[in-house]
Formats: C-alpha cells, sequence, structure tokens
C-alpha cells in the first residue's frame, strides 16, 4: 500500500508506502528506489512525504527514523525518537517540522531537535507559512481529539 505522494514537477514524483517503499516517477515510468532500510533490518512503513526541491525530499513514518533523498540517493537519518512520524513541512532545507504520535521534530539544516508542544495527543497533519527571508512564520498541526496547535517561531 502506498501512503503518501509529492512532486516538484511532472518529471519528478515519488510515492511512499507500506515495507520501506519508494518509488519514482520520471516523467515516463514508475520506478522502485532503494529507501536506505537494510533488508535484513525492521523495515517500517513509510506514512508521510515532503520536499523542498528535486534535491531534497524526505519521508517520514514508524521508529522515528526518517529517510532523506539528496537527488542521488535516500539515507536514513535517524533520530532521538522511535515515535511514528506522520507527516512533515518546512520553509525550506533548513527549517524543517515533523508530526505524528510523538514529540514535534525540528531540523535546523543540521540536527532534527525536539521541540514541545505542550499537549500529549497525536499530530497527524502539519502545515505552515513561510516568511519572505525563507523562514517559518507559523506552523498549525491538527490531531486526536481536536487538537489543533499553533506554533510561531520568536513569539511567546
Amino acid at each position: 500500500d502506498l501512503t503518501a505522494v509529492w512532486g516538484s514537477g511532472p518529471r519528478n514524483i515519488y510515492a511512499v508506502g507500506e515495507n520501506a517503499t519508494v518509488l519514482h516517477y520520471d516523467g515516463k515510468s514508475w520506478a522502485r528506489q532503494p529507501s536506505g532500510y537494510a533488508k535484513e533490518t525492521n523495515r517500517p512503513q513509510l506514512i508521510g512525504l515532503f520536499g523542498t526541491g528535486d534535491k531534497d525530499v524526505w519521508a517520514v513514518g514508524t521508529y522515528g527514523i526518517l529517510t532523506h533523498n539528496d537527488g542521488t540517493s535516500w539515507q536514513v537519518v535517524p533520530t532521538k525518537n522511535d515515535a511514528v512520524l506522520s507527516a512533515m513541512w518546512g520553509s525550506g532545507p533548513r527549517d524543517l517540522w515533523a508530526v505524528g504520535y510523538g514529540p514535534v521534530l525540528h531540523f535546523d539544516g543540521k540536527v532534527w531537535a525536539l521541540s514541545p508542544s505542550g499537549v500529549s495527543e497525536s499530530r497527524y497533519w502539519i502545515w505552515g507559512v513561510a516568511g519572505a527571508k525563507g523562514k517559518t512564520q507559523e506552523v498549525w498541526a491538527v490531531g486526536d481529539r481536536g487538537t489543533v496547535l499553533r506554533h510561531r517561531p520568536g513569539h511567546k
């Protein structure tokens, strides 16, 4: 089963899903790509997909591990979080957010770090507004029990 799709144009579309499946469409046909997960390890279900361009595509899923495509290949990016991640959004390659059945994660271009949300409910979707200089102005996440979170970096 496939769970998410993202593309930067009609000749660069990705789809992800169960068993760490990654498919790529080049404008003519779909081809399977290695997701970065070794066959002998538990391969996660990839649930969410987001990119900032052809050479910066991310997939999130179970076990709290992300996988990243730099335009050449997919590589697993471990985090200190083992929760399920379900969605991502970002204003650019140095300002990404991931949510799911655990803490909110933020990527500053170098490391993924926990970003306290103040609630324990799971979050399933995330969306934001980028400012003129490519930095996040605000991020919205929704989830269990009608949870709606709004985060405005730099504001209290």
